[in-house]
């Protein structure tokens, strides 16, 4: 049985066998980050290490209750890839267990949107994320702003999905006006959800007004 979901919540991974960044954002932004590492100095294996790692997102799942989850596929150096194949299959048993959405980006591809080109370095991301979330001077881990990195990524891309359906919905009926109040919306700010939400309201205005005066 799956848990109660908050659909304006989402769970931000940078998974990794070692250690495993997290951040929840909701729709005001990122409102909690942290990691998830094994205590211990001793070498633990692989599979010790993903199933505490799959114990403690239980945990965050029963406390923030997100209906879906953004994370960056698996890589690293210092793990084989059964390992990585380990963490990757296990993360994809728990979202199904938790009856979460789950949507899985590559490291590359999140650098790329967020700082500019794919071989950005940490610090490099980590300031980016820094200035565009209005942290800096906060202290957190290196895997705690690649979360952040994956969330942000997630929401712009979401937004994205969301003008492009409106977009389509403008130019497939709509009358000169509203086009160009979409035009203005899209070329002169960032839209975002609330902008989005915005012009949906301006087309229903503009269909009501319509059927009154026909």
């Amino acid at each position: 049985m799956t848990e109660p979901h908050d659909f304006t919540t989402l769970l931000a991974l940078d998974a990794g066998v070692r250690e495993t960044g997290w951040a929840i954002f909701r729709p005001e932004g990122a409102i909690e980050t942290g990691a998830i590492g094994t205590a211990t100095r001793r070498r633990v294996d692989a599979e010790s290490r993903v199933g505490q790692l799959v114990e403690s997102l239980d945990l965050l799942v029963a406390q923030w209750q997100p209906a879906s989850v953004a994370h960056s596929l698996p890589s690293g150096i210092h793990w084989p890839v059964p390992a990585l194949d380990l963490l990757q299959a296990s993360l994809v048993q728990w979202s199904q267990k938790h009856g979460l959405a789950v949507h899985a980006y590559t490291a590359q591809e999140v650098r790329a949107a967020i700082v500019g080109h794919t071989n950005a370095s940490r610090q490099q991301l980590a300031y980016a994320v820094m200035v565009r979330l209005g942290l800096i001077g906060q202290s957190k881990t290196t895997h705690e702003w690649e979360a952040l990195a994956v969330g942000c990524y997630h929401r712009d891309r979401l937004v994205g999905l969301v003008i492009g359906c409106i977009r389509e919905r403008l130019f497939s009926g709509a009358n000169g006006h509203i086009k160009a109040v979409f035009q203005w919306r899209n070329g002169a700010t960032p839209v975002g959800i609330v902008g989005a939400v915005g012009i949906v309201g301006i087309i229903e205005v503009q269909q009501d007004l319509a059927t009154m005066q026909g």
